[in-house]
């Protein structure tokens, strides 16, 4: 059993590399909030809560498995962004422009969608509880199982 001791040690160290490899990247992370923008990053799996990213550009963002809880996304450019599995609980997106983004198995329990641009979006298996919608465009959006 001792010479299993180091290979276990070794492969836990591993372990940690590889997670931390595919989480989000942290220059992605300080230009969302320095500048409002950040096209085609990666900001998957990071803690984004009451964020206020108002009228930001996160076009082909990935920021999906992330907690976006109580975030401000007002009219934030959110076009193809990933968010699939992420937590949006009570966050504000009111003329957001959401089209053919991801947000399937998503938590959107009381997220205002209000106005928003959901043409094309995928929402399927997203829990949509007490969710505002009214005036959202929903063509052509996936909401099986919603």
């Amino acid at each position: 059993m001792r010479g299993a001791r180091p290979f276990i040690i070794a492969l836990s160290l591993i372990s940690l590399n590889i997670d931390k490899s595919l989480a989000y990247d942290e220059r992605h992370l300080d230009q969302i909030k320095t500048q409002n923008a950040c096209v085609k990053c990666d900001l998957s799996k990071s803690d984004l809560r009451k964020l206020n990213a108002k009228e930001a550009s996160l076009v082909h963002a990935d920021i999906s498995e992330s907690n976006l809880a109580v975030g401000d996304f007002r009219s934030a450019n959110l076009v193809k962004a990933n968010l699939r599995k992420s937590n949006m609980t009570a966050t504000k997106l009111n003329f957001a422009n959401l089209q053919e983004a991801n947000l399937e198995k998503s938590i959107l329990h009381h997220t205002i969608f209000k106005n928003a641009n959901l043409k094309g979006a995928k929402l399927r298996k997203a829990a949509l509880t007490k969710a505002n919608l009214a005036g959202a465009n929903l063509a052509r959006t996936n909401l099986t199982k919603a």
